[in-house]
């Protein structure tokens, strides 16, 4: 899918700390399900 495309930026940044930055921004999230996915054994 990505193959021989070029990098658009590249960040030297983890994304538990990525996901951290957004929560701190918008405080509490809430949690919700989705069905959009499904475990195939």
């Amino acid at each position: 899918m990505f193959a021989n495309k070029p990098i658009v930026l590249d960040l030297p940044t983890d994304m538990a700390e990525l996901i951290v930055d957004y929560i701190m921004k918008r405080g509490t999230i809430t949690a919700e399900y989705s069905y959009n996915w499904r475990v195939v054994l």
